[in-house]
């Protein structure tokens, strides 16, 4: 999964988990894929900018659907993301990040 996400199994659970867990209002990503899916795709999306009929093919679901898993996982990784990710005051100066 590194290969194509950038995230390990692990990190990548820890992020589904994340994401699982805001409010039931914002958890809108298609159900044709599912949260796991929709999250896939958006990171195969960022990290390779692979074509969304490509990801589509990968994910065996419609381009259409990839569309809307991209469109609405950015915001919310966005959100989750913010909550999670440390601030340059936090880090160890002398660390390797």
């Amino acid at each position: 999964m590194y290969s194509t996400t950038g995230l390990g199994s692990q990190r990548f659970a820890y992020l589904a988990w994340n994401l699982a867990t805001l409010p039931k209002a914002k958890r809108i990503w298609p159900p044709a894929l599912g949260l796991r899916k929709s999250l896939k795709a958006t990171l195969i999306h960022l990290r390779r900018n692979r074509n969304q009929d490509d990801i589509a093919e990968a994910l065996e679901s419609s381009q259409p659907t990839i569309i809307r898993a991209i469109a609405t996982m950015i915001p919310l990784l966005t959100a989750v993301l913010t909550n999670i990710t440390p601030a340059a005051g936090y880090l160890d100066a002398n660390g390797t990040y």
